[in-house]
């Protein structure tokens, strides 16, 4: 589970762990969870100081570096009884955010992506200077720095990882990097 302020974020692959940590709210959330079982969402956010859930979609979760933060249904776990999320956000399509540090939003034996290469690449990024953790969750930016540390990037370009031959890279198969 990722944990930034108030808010925790899992991957829908790991809602258990979401769960157990509060306990207290398992009945409001798995509600929320229940009544969005067929939308077609990635993250799970739990906003404690605002007890809302937020259910996010991410369309390259698996695929990307830093996955984009897509639309999100926001749930009040306090008022919500049913029915439509009480807020919808659109995701931005010019400069999206984006998802740092996707390894621990899931669990160790997720199979989805490399969750140990995932983590070496975090580990190396924290070694880069310069990067502004006000602007890090902008698409554009990250890329730019991306770039000039020489890191592999995506943002629905045609990258590949160091070492990656694309004519043996199957279609929709987990990144290797």
């Amino acid at each position: 589970m990722k944990a930034v302020r108030d808010c925790f974020y899992v991957h829908r692959s790991n809602l258990g762990e979401l769960m157990e940590a509060f306990p207290d709210l398992q009945g409001p959330m798995l509600n929320v969870i229940i009544s969005a079982k067929d939308a077609d969402w990635a993250v799970a956010k739990l906003n404690i100081g605002r007890m809302t859930l937020s259910l996010i979609e991410s369309p390259d979760w698996d695929s990307a570096y830093e996955p984009t933060v897509g639309a999100s249904m926001a749930y009040d776990l306090v008022s919500w009884e049913g029915g439509p999320p009480t807020r919808v956000i659109r995701g931005r399509s010019a400069n999206p955010q984006i998802y740092h540090m996707k390894e621990l939003f899931v669990a160790p034996d997720y199979g989805g992506f490399d969750v140990d290469a995932a983590r070496r690449r975090t580990a190396a990024i924290a070694r880069i200077p310069g990067i502004d953790p006000r602007r890090k969750g902008n698409a554009d930016y990250w890329d730019q720095k991306m770039r000039e540390a020489g890191m592999p990037y995506d943002r629905g370009r045609k990258t590949r990882c160091p070492g990656e031959n694309p004519g043996r890279t199957a279609a929709g198969s987990p990144r290797p990097c």
